[in-house]
């Protein structure tokens, strides 16, 4: 049956019902979509039961490259501790295109880039070199590889800020914002939400980290988006209980900030 601060939760904030609670603890995943106060503010909440121990699930988890599959999956790649290029040999952006590129100015892009990154990539690129796309492609690598190493250093104030559309988007602050609304009065994952929000500092014990990146296709075009996730063991008796938060640190395309 489902734990009763857990039953709680569902039903008091999400407004499930006894029959979703039901067939929830039956085996039958079971979601609900909150709106928001802007129509791109959403909220998915789902319960499925899995039936193994949560350390099996945890090991499992952890090689996310085999865990995190469908078919709107195409590639993932977990990096290495720290990140390097190598972890990113032979990728290629899939959906690059030298007009869109060149045509990027701050307040218009038709990837989310920040506007140094903008003109980095059309002033450090010899476009007219039969080698343009491996030039591109080796930028990209080192520009992803530096930006994570940044945000390990300084956490979420080294996150980007978004210059595709007329008002820029600060990553930093859309986290926030975000992270303000969660109830972290469910005290199992206050300390972790602070530390997705104070990284790298507020480190909570028996937590480890790992970032990795994918290209998944569900849309138009195809996202690229690399994402920090954080597993914390509590402490307490019986089986062991793990919380999980995944936060995403960019995307190419469609989403501006993600937390799970």
């Amino acid at each position: 049956s489902i734990p009763a601060d857990f039953r709680s939760l569902l039903s008091q904030k999400f407004k499930f019902t006894p029959k979703e609670l039901q067939d929830a603890e039956a085996g039958q995943p079971v979601a609900k979509l909150i709106t928001g106060s802007r129509p791109d503010d959403l909220q998915l909440v789902g319960v499925v039961r899995v039936n193994v121990s949560s350390d099996q699930f945890i090991h499992a988890y952890k090689d996310i490259v085999h865990f995190e599959i469908g078919k709107e999956v195409l590639r993932t790649g977990k990096f290495s501790d720290p990140p390097k290029e190598s972890d990113l040999a032979g990728f290629h952006f899939p959906d690059l295109d030298e007009k869109k590129l060149l045509a990027c100015h701050p307040g218009s892009c038709a990837y989310k880039l920040p506007a140094s990154e903008m003109e980095d990539l059309q002033n450090n690129v010899n476009w007219s070199a039969p080698d343009k796309d491996a030039q591109l492609d080796a930028r990209i690598r080192k520009t992803w590889i530096d930006y994570l190493n940044r945000y390990r250093e300084h956490g979420n104030a080294a996150l980007a800020v978004y210059y595709d559309t007329p008002e820029p988007f600060s990553v930093q602050r859309g986290l926030r914002q975000m992270m303000s609304v969660l109830d972290t009065a469910h005290s199992k994952i206050a300390a972790l939400v602070r530390y997705l929000d104070e990284y790298p500092k507020a480190k909570p014990p028996d937590t480890e980290d790992f970032f990795y990146w994918q290209e998944a296709a569900f849309g138009l075009k195809p996202v690229t988006r690399t994402s920090h996730v954080v597993i914390q063991k509590l402490s307490g008796p019986g089986d062991p209980m793990y919380v999980i938060g995944s936060k995403m640190l960019f995307a190419s395309h469609y989403f501006r900030v993600v937390l799970e």
